[in-house]
């Protein structure tokens, strides 16, 4: 067991009327190059005093900012063997909308961290969509999409939004990767974050490493995506370059200079960019239920079943059948033999959208990007490809033709 060892607060006063440091030695569920104190949580990462500070209530003086007792009040003598590890308020494993997590991660408002900032959706924190009537502004309400009970539920005035329900999470994970049998024993977002180790940047864990170190997933050499699938270039960031781009563009012309996604501008490749298709794959590769819509999802083949991935597209599909907007190439010829892949968080924002299968709002410098109705994709594919008229046209349903799986030349629909 990793162990590492912390001064904290005792919250009763001593008989000198001091408050005592007890030292309290905990397991980090990770190796000893991580630890923490340089998590999200911790007082060292971002920067000092940045760390997990929740908003006193008794008549004590607070506890240091990052402290482990901020949420396993271990001094409170009125939730000892009440709520589960002693945390500052029961965990609601069985609940969309009051999970444990959500005490802090919710509006600023409400939020009992300090100065908490909001919790934008990815494709305001990567995609670097404008803040200004953002909905919804933080995680909390990213999983108010879906009611208790996994049905529809219309918010940030859509009908068609979407969110991962934690309940099918739960079902998913009990009994695999050390997580409990019992799905009611398991918090869900404990699927994808280490809460002793999430860092701003790299918040995410592998579901199938939490049986074993648990560690930080993306920081690291062999965790980018360039590391594992081949060539990856990240979207470009908001705003897209004026349209439309001259014609070289399209033929082995070098667009304008654009920031992208982990990238900055003018640069192509982005070697820092997490390798998260390789975590989506860890429950995605598998058929996964979905109680809102009463069917498994199609399992994932990112290596040889997905246009998206590393199977590509045929050289001349790609021509008759939509352009490719920069920084994505097209290959009418098929002379390319390594295609540039696409990371599932370059499509899908991970808690929940307004729009539905958790597809973005602001997807390859493209912002405001909706989804109307079921299947109506028409101006949200559009930030990629270039649709021209035939076959196509705004009022097809395009997962009719289009979408994961084991495709045809044109892609088979869901």
């Amino acid at each position: 067991m990793n162990t590492a060892s912390r001064k904290v607060f005792d919250s009763r006063e001593g008989t000198d009327g001091q408050r005592p440091y007890l030292s309290v030695t905990y397991d980090v569920g990770a190796p000893a190059t991580s630890s923490y104190a340089d998590s999200a949580h911790g007082n060292k990462i971002p920067a000092p005093g940045e760390g997990v500070n929740r908003k006193w209530v008794g008549t004590a003086p607070p506890y240091e900012i990052g402290e482990c007792s901020h949420c396993h009040d271990m001094f409170d003598d009125s939730i000892c063997g009440v709520n589960t590890l002693n945390l500052f308020a029961p965990l609601d494993y069985d609940s969309q909308w009051d999970n444990f997590c959500f005490q802090c991660h919710q509006d600023p408002s409400s939020s009992v961290q300090v100065d908490m900032p909001y919790q934008y959706t990815y494709s305001v924190t990567r995609g670097g969509a404008p803040t200004a009537d953002v909905c919804p502004t933080n995680v909390k309400g990213a999983f108010k999409f879906v009611n208790e009970d996994g049905t529809q539920r219309s918010k940030c005035g859509s009908t068609v939004g979407s969110s991962h329900f934690l309940g099918d999470i739960r079902n998913s994970l009990a009994g695999k990767w050390g997580f409990d049998a019992d799905p009611a024993k398991i918090n869900a977002c404990h699927a994808c974050h280490n809460p002793h180790l999430a860092m701003q940047d790299y918040p995410a864990s592998r579901p199938s490493d939490h049986g074993g170190y648990w560690e930080v997933w993306g920081d690291e050499a062999g965790e980018k995506m360039d590391d594992n699938w081949g060539t990856y270039y990240p979207p470009y960031k908001y705003p897209f370059p004026e349209e439309p781009l001259a014609e070289e563009t399209y033929f082995g012309g070098s667009p304008p200079p654009q920031a992208h996604e982990w990238g900055p501008a003018g640069t192509y490749f982005s070697p820092d960019t997490p390798d998260y298709a390789t975590l989506c794959l860890d429950c995605h590769q598998d058929a996964q239920h979905s109680t809102r819509l009463s069917r498994n999802l199609k399992v994932i083949n990112w290596e040889t079943g997905d246009r998206h991935g590393e199977k590509g597209e045929p050289g001349a599909a790609q021509c008759y059948y939509g352009y490719l907007k920069a920084p994505y190439e097209n290959d009418c010829w098929g002379t390319i033999s390594k295609r540039k892949v696409v990371m599932c968080t370059d499509c899908h924002d991970p808690h929940g959208s307004p729009n539905e299968f958790l597809l973005r709002t602001c997807v390859n410098g493209h912002d405001d990007l909706s989804v109307p109705g079921p299947g109506e994709w028409w101006d949200w594919c559009s930030s990629c490809h270039w649709i021209g008229s035939g076959w196509h046209s705004s009022g097809l349903d395009c997962p009719s033709c289009h979408g994961h799986g084991e495709n045809t030349a044109f892609g088979e629909g869901f």
